[in-house]
Formats: C-alpha cells, structure tokens, sequence
C-alpha cells in the first residue's frame, strides 16, 4: 500500500524580455502593485480544508466543557478528536507544508526580482548584474 500526496516545487522563471521590463519598470516607479506570477496564499488555497479542522478544534473545546456537565456529551470531544485528526492529514497529503514553502520562496523571489528591475537603470544593467 502506497500513501499518495501533493508536493509543489518553485522552479524560478527564465530572464524577462526588454518589452516586460520596461513595462514592469514604469509600474514600479508610478508606485503601482504588481504581482508578476500570482498564486493563493496557503489559507485562500487550503480554505476548506483549515475550516474543517478549526471547527474540530472548537468543537473539542466544547465537547470537554460540555463532559464536565454531563458524562455522556464527553463522546462530542472524541468524534471532534478524530474528525480534526483526519483533516489534519487530509491537509498534509494536499501539500500544505510544501506549498507553504513554495509560497515563501516565490515572494522572496519576486520581492529580489521587483528590486533589481527597481535599481537597473537599463536592461543590459537588470539582465547582467
């Protein structure tokens, strides 16, 4: 029996053409947000899935409190443990982790990118620092 996940790889984009640079370089300096490559963020990405194990956690909480009254409600606490459990590996085998890490090094990236394109005061100076 073979686990099956996601993993997700940044795989840095090839130097941008002269026409792109220039027209990233006048949004740049009209102050303009850009977002050359846009991607999820991990919680827009994975939203079903953190909702689900948000209210787990929450319904846990309720559960014991709930045990403290009465004993039989103590069972809301175990159904909420094993409901959060299994969304949590639900989320792993989605490669949350790995898109988190994806997610970082594709800002870095851009936030170098945007700089460089910001301090170039040509292209051959952006493409051969």
């Amino acid at each position: 029996m073979r686990i099956h996940y996601r993993t997700y790889e940044f795989n840095k984009p090839r130097h941008i053409h002269e026409t792109y640079y220039h027209e990233l370089k006048d949004k740049i300096l009209k102050g303009e947000e850009i977002d050359i490559a846009p991607m999820n963020k991990p919680s827009k990405e994975f939203k079903g899935t953190l909702t689900a194990i948000k209210i787990g956690l929450i319904t846990i909480g309720l559960g014991f409190i709930l045990s403290q009254y009465e004993e039989d409600l103590g069972i809301v606490a175990g159904i909420a443990i094993l409901f959060t459990l299994f969304a949590g590996i639900r989320l792993m085998n989605l490669g949350y982790f790995s898109y988190i890490i994806v997610y970082r090094k594709r800002i870095r990236y851009f936030k170098k990118l945007k700089r460089r394109i910001n301090d170039s005061s040509s292209y051959y100076d952006f493409k051969c620092p």
